[in-house]
């Protein structure tokens, strides 16, 4: 990302945080509005008590809703220090983001761990019921494998939003990642593009100083970027900034990300 007027496509693009109209109820889907980009999402009617619980969970919080899905590389290259500190940093920007009222209420987070296999280390939600998981190292790095669960979450949760009638921004899904993907990546790469062109989410990919940008650079439609080394508690500042910003915005908001700092991302 970059300051000046010129620029690569994407990279300096203002992150749309306007509200979705297919977040409107699922007896009445909406179309959506003309020139916003937005492709309503059909589904079968829900059973009565499906729509009930979906009811019930918003009721206390009607608040509009930030959904972050965090992937995050837990393989065997990041056992000892890289893990402890990812532990930290997870633990520090979830006490960060507390402090923030409106986005305590408005940040939901759910974390994919990705470390021999594929788990949800974490459903859904908002930060003030969200209890960091302990990660521990060890496996190989399924990552396209873990990109497609977080997807399958996102979409999941917006059809949970639409049945409780709870507006919500774009979905952000975040790639940590210290190493390269082990399995195949190409039906990743696909529902990225998909969903970005869609505008159905954000997508960004982090790496340490030893992950193969290369490859990343192929499954992500903006340009990954590149830590200066474990920066896990910066990258982790930098997304409870934009976050923050994100759920303080409106509807019809165009928000413009802060670029991460020369001192923990290289490009």
């Amino acid at each position: 990302m970059t300051n000046s007027g010129h620029h690569q496509p994407g990279e300096d693009e203002p992150i749309d945080v306007e509200f979705l109209s297919e977040s409107t109820s699922a007896s009445a889907p909406r179309p959506p509005a003309q020139g916003q980009g937005i492709t309503q999402v059909p589904f079968d009617a829900p059973p009565p008590e499906e729509d009930l619980f979906a009811a019930v969970e918003f009721a206390d919080n009607p608040e509009p809703r930030c959904p972050c899905v965090l992937v995050l590389d837990i393989s065997g290259s990041m056992a000892g220090t890289p893990i402890d500190q990812l532990n930290q940093a997870l633990n520090q920007f979830v006490q960060e983001v507390s402090t923030d009222a409106l986005a305590a209420k408005r940040l939901e987070l759910a974390v994919v761990s990705c470390g021999g296999d594929v788990r949800v280390a974490h459903d859904f939600a908002t930060v003030s019921h969200f209890v960091p998981p302990i990660l521990m190292a060890g496996g190989d790095t399924p990552l396209g494998a873990a990109i497609e669960k977080g997807i399958e979450l996102i979409d999941r949760r917006k059809r949970n939003y639409r049945l409780g009638g709870v507006s919500y921004f774009r979905p952000w899904l975040v790639v940590l990642t210290d190493g390269a993907p082990t399995d195949d990546v190409g039906q990743a790469a696909r529902l990225l593009h998909q969903e970005e062109a869609g505008k159905s989410l954000v997508a960004f990919c982090f790496g340490t100083d030893t992950f193969d940008k290369a490859t990343m650079a192929r499954v992500f439609p903006r340009q990954p970027l590149t830590m200066r080394g474990a920066r896990f508690q910066e990258f982790f500042r930098w997304l409870s900034a934009s976050m923050a910003s994100v759920s303080h915005s409106r509807p019809g908001d165009r928000l413009k990300l802060n670029k991460p700092s020369d001192d923990w991302v290289i490009d």
